[in-house]
C-alpha cells in the first residue's frame, strides 16, 4: 500500500506543499476553512505524519527527560513509582515521550546523560528531583539554555521554576504529635546531606523540637540514600544507643520501612516503645507491621504539576503560572501511639 505524502494531499487540494505542513504542524497562519479542509483531506487519505520529519522541521523533540539521581537502581521504590506515573501521564496528555535515566549524583555518568539529552537534541526539556545545596546540572542547563523545572530550589544563583516539594513546616506538626504521645527523645534518619530534601526536612525537625521544648541529640541524626536499608541498618545502630531514642523520625516511608523491620527482628514494639514516622503517603504505608503514620503528599499531582509547567516553559507562554495542588496531610497510624499494641 502506498504511502501518503504531503506532496499527495497538496496536489490532490491544488495547494502549495507549505500550505499543507503548516497547517497538518498547527501554523496559526493558515485560515481556518483551509486547514479544515486539508485536516479532513489528510485523514480520507489515510495520511500518517513522518514524525521524524516533522520534529526536523519544527525543530522539537516532542520528548522531555528525567533523570532519576540515585546510588540504586529502585524504580520499585513507590514514592519514584507515583513521580513516574504522574511524569508519563501528564506527558501523554501533551503528545509528548518521556526519556528516563537513572544516575548516582554527581557521578560521570549523571554528567555523560544530561550532556549527551542536551547536546544531541534528544529532549526539548528536562524535569529535575532531588536538588542538591549547590547544584552543576541547574547551572549546566541553563548554560545549554536548556527548559528545565524542578522539585525544589537550589542556592545557585539561577532563576528557574520551582515547586518546593520538601514540604518542611509538616515537621513541626509531627513532633508535636509525638509530644503529645509522650515521647522526648527523638532521632532523624535523612537523605543525602547535601540534598535540599534533607536539608529542609532537618531544619523542620529542629524547628519542631525547638517548638515543642525538646532537646536536640546531635548524635541521634543520620545521613541516608532514602532506601529502606539505610532506615534499618541505622535502626540496629541506633538500639545499641544508651539511652536510646523512644521515637524516629524519617524523611521518607521507604527509610521507615526499613526501620519497622529492624525494631521486628529486634523484638522491639513499634509505637508502644519506640514511635516511627515516614514522610509521603505511599498507599504501601498503610499496610506496613504496624500501619505507619506519615505525611501524604499529592506526588502523583505534583510530577503532573512539573510536566504541565515545564510545557509552559517549552512553548514560551508569557507567564509561567504553576498551579496549586493539595496540601499534605498529617496521617496518624498506629507506628507513633504510644497505646498501640
Amino acid at each position: 500500500m502506498k504511502t501518503v505524502s504531503i506532496r499527495d494531499i497538496a496536489r490532490h487540494l491544488n495547494l502549495s506543499i507549505t500550505t499543507v505542513s503548516r497547517a497538518l504542524d498547527g501554523y496559526p497562519d493558515v485560515s481556518n476553512r483551509t486547514r479544515v479542509r486539508i485536516l479532513e483531506t489528510a485523514a480520507e487519505m489515510g495520511y500518517v505524519p513522518n514524525q521524524a520529519a516533522r520534529q526536523l522541521r519544527r525543530k522539537k523533540t516532542d520528548a522531555i527527560g528525567y533523570v532519576l539521581s540515585s546510588y540504586h537502581a529502585r524504580f520499585n521504590d513507590p514514592t519514584i513509582a507515583d513521580t513516574l506515573s504522574g511524569l508519563a501521564d501528564e506527558a501523554a496528555v501533551h503528545g509528548v515521550d518521556l526519556i528516563v535515566s537513572i544516575a548516582s549524583p554527581n557521578s560521570d555518568q549523571e554528567s555523560a546523560i544530561f550532556k549527551r539529552l542536551s547536546r544531541s537534541q534528544k529532549v526539548d526539556g528536562v524535569i529535575l528531583g532531588r536538588i542538591r545545596k549547590e547544584d552543576w546540572r541547574v547551572q549546566f542547563l541553563h548554560d545549554e539554555a536548556m527548559p528545565f523545572v524542578a522539585f525544589d530550589h537550589s542556592n545557585d544563583a539561577v532563576d528557574y521554576p520551582a515547586l518546593e516539594g520538601s514540604y518542611e513546616y509538616m515537621l513541626p506538626r509531627i513532633i508535636t504529635h509525638l509530644k503529645s504521645e509522650g515521647y522526648q527523645r527523638l532521632a532523624f534518619i535523612g537523605g543525602d546531606a547535601d540534598s535540599v530534601f534533607h536539608i529542609n526536612r532537618l531544619e523542620g525537625f529542629k524547628e519542631g523540637l525547638e517548638a515543642n521544648q525538646l532537646a536536640y541529640y546531635p548524635e541521634l541524626v543520620f545521613t541516608g540514600n532514602y532506601a529502606s536499608s539505610a532506615g534499618y541498618e541505622t535502626t540496629l545502630q541506633l538500639l545499641k544507643n544508651q539511652p536510646r531514642p523512644d521515637a524516629i523520625v524519617c524523611i521518607s516511608d521507604e527509610t521507615a520501612f526499613g526501620v519497622l523491620h529492624a525494631l521486628r527482628e529486634k523484638k522491639v514494639k513499634a509505637g508502644s516503645e519506640i514511635g516511627v514516622t515516614g514522610f509521603g503517603g505511599t498507599a504501601e504505608s498503610t499496610y506496613s507491621d504496624p500501619p505507619l503514620t506519615t505525611v501524604d503528599i499529592p506526588i502523583y499531582q505534583l510530577a503532573r504539576q512539573a510536566v504541565a509547567t515545564l510545557m509552559s516553559v517549552i512553548r514560551k507562554k508569557k507567564e509561567i503560572v504553576i498551579p496549586e495542588v493539595p496540601e499534605p496531610v498529617l496521617v496518624i497510624r498506629q507506628s507513633s501511639i504510644k497505646g498501640a499494641t
